[in-house]
C-alpha cells in the first residue's frame, strides 16, 4: 500500500483562522481527503506554535480529520518561528527527512489554501499511476471578499465543498492584484519572473510558469535543491504537471494589501529580464514544467481562443528559453577566458535580437575563440561586427561557430561549421564545457573563421 505525509507549517493568528476554517475544511469535502486516504496510508503532521496549537486541536475540522488519517500536531516555543520564508524551508526539510526514513510520499499543504473537491483524488490518481512527483499550479485571491462568498455558496457543517469549475469562476472574480499583475501585457509586471498569464474572456486564464516548488514527491527516489524543487529528474515519465484545473484546483487566500511592492512600480514584461532571473532559479523539471500549459477555465479548453493563447504562450516560452541560455553561455564565457567573445554575444543577444534569428536545433556544438585569439582583432571587431547597422554581419559571423552535431572530445578539433564552410582550419580545443539541454561549449585558441 502507498505511503503518503502531508505537511503543514502554521503558525499566527489569521493563518491558524484561515487553516482550521478553510484549508482543512476544503480538505474535508469528499473528493479531498477521504478519497485520498481510501488507498492510501496517510499521516498528517501539523507544526505550529505552542500558543496556537490549542486552537488547532479543538478544532472541528481538525477532529473530522480522524475518520481518515492520523493527524498530529508538533508544537514548538514561538522564537522558533522567524522569517517566513526560511522557518517553512526548515520546517519543510524536517518533514522531507522523515518521509525518506518511511519512503513515504511527501506533500507540503499550504495552511492559506482553500481547494476545489476532487484535487486530491487527482494525485491519488497519479500517484496509484506510477507518478513519483509532482508539479501544479495555483493562484492568489483577495481574502477578504473571496471568503464571504465561499461561507455563503459552498460551506457545509465542517467541509467547504467547492466543484473545481466554481472555484475557477470565483477565482476569476476576485484575483489578487499581485496575479493580475502577471498578466503577459500588464503595466506593472513584477520583478519576479515566475510565472505569467494569458486571459481567456470569459473563459479562465492560460499560465506559463518557469520556476515553482514541488508539490509532492518520493524523498527516497528524488532529491530537491534549496528553492525546494527537484534537484536532477531521473525518468521524464515519472514526473507529472497537473495542468487542467477540473482535475485539481486551489486558491490561496491573500490580504488584499500584501506583497504590494512586488508590482508597484511600473514594469513590462521582458523576456531578457526573465531569461537572466531564471537561471537564478533553474531547476531539473523547469524546462518541462515550462513548456506545460497550465489551463485555469471555467468552460473547456476547446475554443480558438484558447488555442491562440497557447501559440503565443509557446512564442514566449521558447524566445525565454533561448535568451535564458544566451546569458547562461555569455556568464560561462566571462569565467572562461573569453570577455570579448561575450561582448559579442551580448550585443548580438540584446542589439541584433538573437534570438528572434534562431534557427538551430540542439544539441549544438558552440566554437568560441579565447581573448587570446581575438585580442588582435578588437578594432575590426568593433567596426565590423559591434557597431550600428551591422546586425546581419554580427548574425553571419556567429552562425560560423555553431554547429548541429555533438561536441568531441575535449583535444579532438571539431568538424566543419554548420554553413558548411569546409575550408574553415578547425582550431585547437582548450577546454569542453558541458551546457544545458545537451550543448556544448569549445573554448578554442584560434578563431574559428577570419575577420580580415
Amino acid at each position: 500500500m502507498l505511503r503518503c505525509q502531508i505537511l503543514t507549517a502554521v503558525w499566527g493568528p489569521w493563518h491558524t483562522h484561515r487553516f482550521t476554517n478553510y484549508n482543512l475544511p476544503s480538505l474535508l469535502s469528499a473528493g479531498n481527503f477521504p478519497a485520498f486516504t481510501r488507498d492510501i496510508d496517510t499521516d498528517y503532521v501539523i507544526v505550529t506554535s505552542k500558543a496556537d496549537a490549542p486552537a488547532i486541536a479543538q478544532s472541528a475540522a481538525f477532529g473530522a480529520l480522524k475518520k481518515f488519517m492520523n493527524p498530529r500536531i508538533v508544537a514548538y516555543p514561538e522564537k522558533v518561528f522567524g522569517h517566513p520564508i526560511e522557518t517553512h524551508k526548515k520546517i519543510w526539510q524536517n518533514g522531507y527527512r522523515a518521509a525518506t526514513k518511511t519512503r513515504a510520499f511527501y506533500i507540503t499543504n499550504p495552511a492559506d489554501m482553500i481547494w476545489s473537491d476532487g484535487s486530491f483524488a487527482t494525485v491519488a490518481k497519479r500517484l496509484q499511476a506510477g507518478k513519483t512527483s509532482i508539479y501544479a499550479m495555483f493562484a492568489r485571491v483577495v481574502d477578504e471578499t473571496f471568503i464571504g462568498e465561499t461561507d455563503k455558496l459552498h460551506r457545509k457543517k465542517n467541509t467547504i465543498e467547492i466543484p473545481s469549475r466554481s472555484l475557477i469562476d470565483m477565482k476569476m472574480r476576485h484575483l489578487h492584484p499581485f496575479h493580475a499583475a502577471y498578466v503577459r501585457d500588464s503595466s506593472q509586471y513584477p520583478f519576479h519572473y515566475e510565472y505569467v498569464y494569458w486571459p481567456v474572456k470569459g473563459e479562465g486564464l492560460l499560465m506559463r510558469t518557469f520556476a515553482t516548488t514541488v508539490l509532492g514527491f518520493f524523498p527516497a527516489i528524488d532529491s530537491i535543491t534549496s528553492n525546494y524543487t527537484l534537484a536532477q529528474v531521473r525518468n521524464p515519465d515519472e514526473v507529472d504537471f497537473i495542468d487542467d484545473s477540473d482535475d485539481m484546483c486551489g486558491v490561496s487566500l491573500t490580504p488584499l494589501m500584501k506583497d504590494q511592492n512586488w508590482y508597484a512600480t511600473p514594469r513590462k514584461f521582458d523576456i531578457d529580464e526573465l531569461g537572466a532571473w531564471w537561471i537564478t532559479f533553474d531547476g531539473a523539471a523547469h524546462v518541462p514544467l515550462a513548456r506545460t500549459h497550465f489551463h485555469f477555465h471555467t468552460k473547456g479548453t476547446a475554443s480558438p481562443e484558447w488555442r491562440r493563447a497557447e501559440l503565443s504562450s509557446d512564442f514566449t516560452v521558447n524566445q525565454a528559453l533561448l535568451s535564458r541560455e544566451l546569458i547562461r553561455t555569455g556568464r560561462i564565457l566571462k569565467d572562461n577566458g573569453c570577455q570579448i567573445a561575450a561582448e559579442i554575444l551580448a550585443t548580438a543577444l540584446y542589439g541584433a535580437r538573437l534570438r528572434r534569428r534562431w534557427r538551430w536545433r540542439g544539441p549544438l556544438t558552440i566554437s568560441v575563440p579565447n581573448d587570446a585569439a581575438l585580442a588582435p582583432y578588437k578594432e575590426t571587431i568593433a567596426d565590423r561586427l559591434l557597431a550600428a547597422g551591422k546586425d546581419a554581419a554580427l548574425i553571419d559571423y556567429l552562425s560560423h561557430h555553431i554547429e548541429r552535431t555533438r561536441a568531441p572530445d575535449a583535444g579532438t578539433p571539431p568538424g566543419p561549421a554548420s554553413t558548411g564552410d569546409a575550408a574553415a582550419l578547425p582550431p585547437d580545443v582548450v577546454s569542453k564545457i558541458d551546457l544545458p539541454m545537451g550543448n556544448t561549449l569549445l573554448i578554442l585558441n584560434k578563431i574559428v573563421r577570419p575577420l580580415d
